[in-house]
């Protein structure tokens, strides 16, 4: 059962059930757990919004509000989605993005 910070960082409440991966590691391996890579990515489509965000050299984070505000899934998002789907774990995405739980 993962912990109350890593239940938020994942944004889910206490009722739902919840299995979290945590990596088991081998010889092979160097104990690591993981085998392979995958991508978290972060990714939006280009609205007319955005475009005159950029060409009036916005700050950065409003250019960022607006993209998600246009349905951007940011790193950390797609992180995880990756971890509830077992992909990878709470500590991966945490070391990728940058965000704590």
């Amino acid at each position: 059962e993962p912990d109350e910070r890593t239940k938020e960082f994942l944004g889910v409440n206490g009722n739902n059930e919840l299995h979290i991966f945590k990596a088991n590691g081998c010889e092979t391996c160097d104990y690591t757990g993981y085998h392979g890579r995958i991508g978290i990515f972060e990714i939006f489509i280009m609205n007319e919004e955005l475009r005159e965000l950029a060409l009036k050299k916005a700050a950065s984070s409003s250019i960022k509000d607006a993209a998600i505000r246009a349905g951007m899934r940011t790193m950390q998002r797609d992180g995880i989605e990756k971890i509830k789907k077992g992909l990878t774990t709470v500590d991966e995405v945490i070391s990728v993005t940058g965000k704590e739980a």
